[in-house]
């Protein structure tokens, strides 16, 4: 198949990598460095090459050749007239590729092996027990390090879901009134109804994160609003009302609250 190659890392790809996992062995996906392989086409294509297969155990342990290609196709598969020696070179260069059982490189093409197996629980969502789909355009286009650490280092990785649990931020619908920086919460003297907030990576100097460093906080009440009376935050969702607070649609806004 010669295709896009954007569903190997859109969430869209997710439901095409679960048809391709449950009904075929995935021989190879196969991109280039160098060219775009259609010149009047506006997106960059892969080629995928799959073998239709029944047996789960087999589709298990197939390995999965994700293949970067450093020179022009024409390279590998010379133009000519006899069409039994282009032939040739396609089988040439399709048995080359279903050789290497581990991560190969030189200066033409590089070649990463995945076994099926892996992909499938690399995109597993244990929650919603159903394959949602994950990126591997990594295995493709990843640089060097990438693939040495994990050729290497394998043994001591663990999936991020398997130590903590991830998911969408809260929603506000309106940030003005409820992100406020810590001097003015403590201004407001609505501090303790407030938690510690982290918008973006740049909120933080360092990868692990410190409530007492971070400059933002989220207004945030779990109390009924009666029994807040002769509180300033009483006061303060008073206020937010007459700015209609209430009234406003939540966005999209991904955040992490501590």
């Amino acid at each position: 198949m010669i295709t896009s190659n954007s569903w190997l890392d859109v969430d869209y790809g997710g439901d095409l990598q679960r048809f391709f996992l449950e009904n075929f062995k995935i021989i190879a996906v196969i991109e280039s460095k160098v060219e775009r392989w259609f010149e009047d086409a506006d997106i960059n294509t892969a080629i995928t090459i799959l073998e239709r297969c029944s047996n789960s155990e087999e589709r298990n342990n197939n390995l999965v050749k994700f293949v970067q290609l450093k020179k022009p196709l024409s390279e590998f598969i010379p133009p000519t007239n006899d069409e039994n020696e282009r032939w040739r070179n396609v089988d040439k260069l399709v048995n080359f590729i279903e050789s290497k059982n581990q991560y190969f490189e030189d200066e033409n093409i590089r070649i990463f092996v995945k076994k099926q197996e892996e992909l499938w629980e690399e995109g597993y969502d244990e929650e919603k027990k159903e394959y949602v789909g994950t990126k591997w355009g990594k295995y493709i286009r990843a640089p060097e390090i990438f693939y040495k650490v994990l050729t290497t280092k394998k043994d001591k990785f663990v999936p991020l879901k398997k130590l903590a649990r991830i998911g969408r931020g809260l929603r506000t619908g309106f940030n003005s009134f409820f992100y406020l920086s810590a001097q003015k919460a403590e201004k407001l003297g609505i501090m303790n109804f407030t938690r510690p907030l982290i918008k973006s990576p740049k909120d933080s100097e360092y990868t692990l994160l410190s409530k007492a460093k971070l400059r933002n906080r989220i207004f945030t009440v779990n109390e009924e609003l009666n029994s807040l009376i002769r509180t300033k935050a009483y006061d303060y969702i008073k206020m937010g009302e007459r700015k209609g607070v209430p009234q406003r649609r939540g966005k999209k806004r991904k955040m992490v609250v501590l």
